[in-house]
């Protein structure tokens, strides 16, 4: 027992220390290109963010829903929500660097027989942004979802989450799996599995590199600022570089994304993120059974972040059989938005 503690400890230690160092690397490597675009462009600005007063029209379209605010115990979340309230709750959770409006394609295909609830995660978008990265961690950002619930009277829903969202939704699968109907994670792992993947697949480990990275202080939000936030127009594009995002929906990104301080909180996601150093088969032995309602896990075939094994073996160990798994091909990370059609289809096939 203390051998084995003792063990578990001096793997944290170095493996904090290899993620240290990997941020020291990413960094260095950012401030040379910075001091690059200086040198180059000694005149020009390129870290101002232009200033945005109005939302586009695309933000406040009523075919959406209807912008709502609700008091949870520590902070105010925004939402929209769309389609008749006595049917059952579909609650869509974003991911990084992203906000309600993600869910744009499915909120308007689905709030026809359901309810529908796309939620501004805690230091995004109009919810509240509280200072610190110790407000961002996994654990506390899930509680928000079932105070959500337990706020709006909703006993049970299906969960659908994306990236961020989605490591949300397989913990409160764990947790709270009475509170779920379905569950449906879109391109995202389970969390204790991603530790362990990480370090035995150098394809996944080079992934991941913007993860280290965003563990720096101040740089990830210049690097996000660069030329008036052009890393949205290079991040909403598919592999063969087209365009996800039309010239309005772009300008939603950049209006969200452009207010004061509106960087830092959604960057706090990573920077409070823990080392897990379970086994994949202590975790499986843990928290296997507590998987009980139905889940779905959507992958794209094209995702430049995460690897198909890593999203595969999640729903593996977490599931087991009670986990379908749908393929989109031909799709990158963000496959709610650029494939909509497709990622629309397998949900309802799989809730209806």
């Amino acid at each position: 027992m203390g051998t084995s503690t003792t063990l578990t400890r001096i793997q944290a230690l170095v493996v904090l220390i290899v993620i240290k160092l990997l941020t020291i690397f990413y960094s260095a490597i950012f401030i040379v290109r910075l001091i690059f675009l200086i040198v180059t462009s000694p005149t020009k600005n390129r870290f101002k963010v232009q200033q945005r007063n109005n939302p586009p029209n695309v933000l406040t379209n009523a075919n959406y829903g209807m912008h709502k605010y609700v008091r949870l115990k520590e902070i105010k979340l925004h939402y929209v929500d769309s389609g008749n309230a006595n049917n059952t709750a579909i609650v869509f959770l974003h991911g990084f660097p992203d906000f309600w409006f993600s869910w744009r394609h499915q909120i308007k295909e689905f709030s026809k027989t359901f309810r529908t609830i796309a939620v501004d995660l805690r230091g995004y978008g109009d919810s509240d942004k509280p200072f610190g990265s110790k407000h961002y961690t996994l654990n506390v950002v899930m509680e928000d979802i079932k105070d959500l619930l337990d706020a709006l009277g909703i006993e049970r829903c299906i969960l659908v989450g994306h990236d961020w969202g989605g490591l949300i939704v397989w913990q409160f699968a764990q947790m709270y799996p009475h509170r779920l109907q379905k569950f449906i994670v879109i391109n995202a792992p389970e969390r204790t599995v991603f530790w362990r993947y990480i370090f035995t697949s150098f394809d996944q480990f080079k992934r991941s590199w913007y993860i280290f990275f965003f563990q720096s202080p101040y740089l990830p939000e210049i690097a996000f600022k660069i030329d008036d936030l052009k890393v949205f127009e290079n991040v909403y594009r598919t592999n063969e570089q087209l365009a996800i995002l039309n010239a309005e929906e772009l300008e939603a990104y950049k209006y969200t994304f452009g207010k004061t301080d509106a960087l830092t909180p959604p960057l706090n996601y990573y920077r409070a993120i823990k080392y897990e150093g379970k086994s994949l088969k202590h975790s499986s032995n843990r928290q296997s059974e507590a998987v009980k309602p139905p889940g779905l896990l959507i992958i794209s075939d094209e995702d430049r972040a995460l690897s198909r094994g890593l999203l595969e073996l999640s729903a593996k160990i977490f599931g087991g059989d009670r986990i379908a798994i749908q393929l989109i091909t031909k799709a990158g990370h963000f496959v709610q938005q650029e494939k909509p059609c497709e990622v629309n289809q397998a949900i309802a096939t799989f809730i209806l």
